[in-house]
């Protein structure tokens, strides 16, 4: 059946279309002990990421070329267990798939609804959707104010906060998650890709405080360097790694057992992983508490 293909918007078969891009689902679970699961549901099993009917063979093939580029080029340098210390060279592939991934997620989410948002905010939304898709046409030479942020993430080797989730390292090297989040300073397109953070701006009233981070249009450099967001995105990841605690401490008796199986048949694996790199230091850090409780099933 043929419809309109959102990027290009002409009719066309449209394609079964990754919101986050395949290359990512595909990392998480090949170097991951067990099946991947969502905080929302996390009793469910998941295969695959999120797909809608969204592209034409055409435009798909446009995003995958840069998909292909900055999975080689940055994705995987910077997943790397050594840790980098030299500049990472990017080129315009890196911009044109930053966007490319918060007009996915966006289009994702108007069309799903932003009902908590204001009307202002649901209007910006829309004309940064058609700001980034005029570039990704190369109809705009950039992205104006709508501009694509990328942050590297690392494990927390120290810090003088007084709540750290106990699952906050794990967050930040391997959850993947999208979102759209607004407040009194500023809306942003959220989307983390495991160790890679990209932030597609909407609205930013504070541009100072963000240092390091702006994906530039021709060329630029990802560096170990001294990074600035602003402090309630920190406070944001906190939450959102205490929602994964949460969930994990829901599952049923059975996912409990298939859970605890899987850890057990891959102990050679763990050991050799970014998620016990994670662990080690959500352990230092939170004690006990960065352990999953151990539940006592009865047999009804």
């Amino acid at each position: 059946m043929k419809a309109l293909c959102a990027l290009c918007s002409e009719e066309r078969e449209l394609q079964l279309s990754h919101i986050v891009p395949k290359f990512v689902v595909d990392h998480l679970k090949r170097s991951g002990p067990g099946g991947m699961r969502s905080y929302r549901t996390p009793n469910l099993r998941i295969q695959d990421g999120e797909k809608t009917r969204l592209l034409c063979r055409e435009c798909e093939q446009l995003l995958s070329g840069w998909e292909k580029k900055f999975a080689e080029n940055l994705f995987v340098p910077l997943h790397n267990p050594e840790p980098v210390t030299t500049p990472i060279k990017y080129q315009e592939w890196a911009l044109k798939f930053a966007a490319s991934v918060s007009w996915r997620v966006l289009h994702y989410y108007v069309t799903s609804g932003l009902s908590n948002f204001p009307e202002q905010e649901v209007e910006l939304a829309k004309r940064a959707l058609e700001v980034w898709k005029d570039f990704l046409m190369a109809r705009k030479q950039n992205p104006a104010q709508f501009q694509q942020h990328l942050l590297p993430l690392d494990v927390i080797e120290e810090h003088s906060a007084d709540h750290v989730s106990p699952f906050l390292n794990r967050y930040l090297l391997r959850a993947i998650h999208t979102d759209v989040i607004t407040s009194e300073s500023r809306t942003l397109v959220y989307v983390k890709l495991c160790r890679i953070l990209i932030f597609g701006f909407v609205r930013e009233d504070d541009p100072a405080q963000w240092k390091g981070t702006k994906l530039h249009v021709r060329k630029g450099i990802v560096e170990p360097t001294d990074y600035r967001i602003p402090a309630e995105l920190m406070r944001y990841m906190n939450d959102k790694a205490d929602a994964v605690k949460h969930a994990l401490n829901s599952l049923s008796p059975k996912q409990d057992e298939i859970v605890s199986k899987s850890i057990k048949e891959n102990l050679d694996k763990i050991a050799n992983s970014e998620t016990f790199r994670a662990m080690s230091y959500d352990l230092k850090h939170s004690g006990k508490a960065a352990f999953k409780p151990t539940k006592t099933h009865e047999n009804v």
